[in-house]
């Protein structure tokens, strides 16, 4: 994506505030200049005569409805962008003004007027909040809670945090007839998403694998390695609950996550279950799980109850994702809060120079 301030304020790319969007934008000015008729000149002086849209029309309409591509139809849904060029900051403020828009006809009618923060219990307003950035085809920060709460930091690339995205995009929304839902539509078959209180429900209750499964997403989110080993905290919750480890032990995840496989004996399973269960009275699970990710388990548990030295070997693990995913946190940034944070120079050059960059940067320049 263009990162010239210049080039996103004239060709209207402020005007469209997500990445999804803004590629959608680039891929409807690509199909132009590929059909070697217009020249990025073309394209600005339309945009200066009020035409562009007329123009961008005439052109996609010359061509049979099977070979249009799947930009145009989302440009037919969004002229915002041929409206007057938005400055960054003037996009910065409309995407703070804007950003819960779509998602708030999700929530009960009762809480439409409510904010993230004012939503109860805590797990709505978290669930609330992804919501938001799902829609918009973007993912939590790594600053904000939800990164760790969804799951998006076990991610290991972009790529993986994008499968992340289009899971919870599948889980959650409708089929808008777009080239996304047909595609993975036809793998897993037309599935009503679950509803928002599902989900949000399903979030609290540590279901949210089960939920993903259900909707017929097991393959798509499968391809995340780490994710589901990351919920095992919920697993571990179950274990406690069922308190019956002879008939209902631990699953794998649990046994490797949280120490079980080094218990020897009957009885220090039981001593392992009872720890957890007095930290769970109080502890916040989540906390736990980082703290198990982290390999410090004995520290944390240690901080609700009186734990004796002997039992430090059975809460030790072997679990290696801190390195794995402390390893790529340099490259998981979520797309608008990269351009947020960046520091882009303004270059005041003259308009053909504007254009053959917004040109060479689609590469298609000659």
């Amino acid at each position: 994506m263009p990162e010239d301030e210049d080039i996103l304020e004239d060709f209207g790319f402020n005007n469209v505030l997500f990445g999804a969007d803004r590629t959608y934008l680039l891929g409807v000015y690509g199909g132009l200049y590929l059909s070697g008729r217009f020249s990025a000149e073309d394209i600005h002086e339309w945009r200066v005569g009020g035409i562009l849209v007329d123009k961008i029309k005439e052109f996609y309409y010359s061509i049979p409805e099977n070979s249009r591509g799947q930009y145009f139809p989302w440009f037919l849904k969004n002229f915002s962008f041929t409206g007057r060029p938005m400055t960054k900051d003037e996009a910065q403020q409309k995407l703070i003004a804007t950003f819960y828009d779509k998602a708030r006809p999700y929530l009960d009618i009762e809480d439409r007027d409510k904010t993230a923060r004012d939503l109860k219990p805590q797990a709505q307003g978290n669930s609330y909040c992804l919501l938001a950035e799902i829609l918009h085809r973007i993912c939590p920060n790594p600053t904000e809670r939800n990164w760790y709460s969804f799951g998006f930091f076990t991610c290991r690339e972009q790529a993986e945090e994008s499968i992340l995205v289009d899971v919870y995009q599948l889980l959650l929304t409708k089929s808008d007839g777009s080239f996304f839902y047909e595609f993975h539509n036809r793998r897993r078959g037309n599935i009503q998403p679950a509803t928002f209180t599902q989900f949000w429900k399903a979030y609290e209750a540590g279901t949210l694998i089960q939920l993903m499964d259900s909707k017929g997403l097991k393959e798509l989110r499968s391809r995340l390695p780490f994710l589901e080993g990351f919920l095992s905290v919920w697993d571990l919750k179950q274990f406690l609950e069922i308190n019956d480890p002879m008939d209902h032990p631990p699953i794998p995840a649990v046994k490797v996550d949280y120490g079980f496989i080094n218990c020897r004996t009957f009885e220090e399973t039981c001593i392992l279950m009872e720890i957890y269960g007095q930290v769970l009275k109080t502890a916040d699970p989540l906390e736990l799980h980082q703290a198990c990710v982290a390999g410090d388990l004995f520290q944390f548990v240690s901080g609700y109850v009186r734990m004796e030295e002997r039992w430090r070997a059975l809460v030790s693990n072997f679990y290696p994702l801190k390195e794995v995913v402390e390893s790529e946190l340099p490259e998981l940034r979520s797309e608008v809060g990269s351009e947020v944070r960046s520091a882009v120079e303004k270059d005041s050059a003259g308009l053909p120079s504007l254009l053959s960059r917004l040109w060479g940067f689609v590469g298609f320049a000659r």
